[in-house]
């Protein structure tokens, strides 16, 4: 029982630090960047660790600073549609950068090396 307590609040920690420093902005940028556009219920399966509430706030974050644009559907039911504007697509060598280097970050940790030599 305290095992759970101990992971779910490090599972809690996690998503601050990750939140707090923008990487769900970078998923939710990423995810667009594979996908011209999403519907909310869509980014919240690719973003599983992130509570409704919280990719709300960072998709309005977003919107505000002009990365990505929302297109309402339908009212009844509400469905909305989200996409890259033609700012947030200048992102894209930026995203893409940090997932080859991530690519490379987890190939170095399974080896187990120690340090990362990028040269």
């Amino acid at each position: 029982k305290d095992g759970f307590v101990v992971n779910t609040i490090l599972k809690e920690a996690d998503l601050f630090v990750r939140t707090a420093f923008g990487l769900i902005l970078q998923s939710t940028i990423y995810q667009l960047l594979q996908h011209s556009n999403l519907h909310f219920d869509d980014l919240t399966r690719a973003l599983p660790d992130c509570s409704r509430r919280m990719l709300a706030l960072q998709l309005e974050e977003l919107i505000a600073d002009h990365v990505i644009t929302k297109t309402v559907i339908s009212l009844r039911p509400l469905k909305t549609e989200y996409q890259l504007s033609e700012f947030g697509q200048t992102l894209s060598p930026v995203i893409n950068a940090m997932a080859t280097w991530g690519t490379y970050y987890n190939q170095v940790a399974q080896q187990d090396v120690g340090y990362c030599n990028l040269q």
